[in-house]
């Protein structure tokens, strides 16, 4: 299961990065379903919470799929997932944001995610589900990027380390050449905490568990 991670995020360090695209939103279950439909994908968990097979939730991110079930989607549309550095830089950008959208702390204005009822309310941010891929345009990145916060967390293609970042390489670092957990961010609509939605914030997860508060989006050389 996913484990939030204290210290992981340090050293702070540049990168320099290779050109790529990264897609706008979370992959749906509507584009998963075809997937599997061609071929190109086995079946995640069905049954709720998970999303796949119900027919009210085509727009809203596939959950309950594995590392290996997000890696074999890319793959089948021609793409791959992104790295560690590839989805912060997406959600940081060149000003290096603490949260995709800028500064402003972490709420239901911005991201799909845990709030007191009062304040649920108030943005109309129903955390008893995923919500519709791209439902909070205010929380978009400053490339446009929807839910890099919130709603679900996303795999990435790197193992994960603690002590990476001090050993990362200054050019398009890629995680440790093994491991035994994935590297996950964006944190999901249930963190209690805001800080977990941080774009800098990391976590890991079982590359063989797919959960419900689990999804990605795919990346491409640029």
């Amino acid at each position: 299961s996913e484990t939030e991670c204290d210290g992981g995020n340090q050293p702070a360090h540049e990168v320099t990065l290779s050109p790529y695209a990264i897609e706008r939103t979370e992959v749906t279950v509507a584009a998963y379903t075809a997937c599997v439909e061609a071929g190109g994908c086995s079946e995640p968990t069905t049954g709720a919470p998970c999303s796949y097979g119900n027919s009210l939730a085509a727009q809203h991110p596939i959950n309950c799929v594995t590392w290996q079930q997000a890696v074999d989607y890319c793959t089948w549309k021609g793409r791959r997932l992104p790295s560690e550095a590839e989805w912060e830089y997406a959600a940081r950008s060149n000003g290096g944001q603490l949260f995709p959208w800028g500064s402003a702390e972490a709420s239901c204005a911005f991201a799909h995610m845990f709030e007191m009822m009062s304040e649920q309310s108030t943005f109309g941010c129903d955390t008893n589900d995923t919500a519709p891929v791209g439902s909070y345009p205010n929380g978009a990145s400053a490339f446009g990027l929807l839910d890099m916060a919130g709603n679900v967390e996303e795999w990435t293609a790197d193992w994960y380390a603690e002590t990476y970042y001090a050993e990362s390489p200054a050019a398009d670092p890629s995680g440790p050449s093994d491991g035994t957990m994935r590297a996950v961010r964006g944190g999901d609509w249930y963190d209690a905490s805001p800080n977990n939605l941080r774009a800098i914030e990391r976590a890991r997860a079982m590359p063989t568990i797919g959960a419900v508060e689990r999804g990605f989006r795919c990346a491409a050389d640029g």
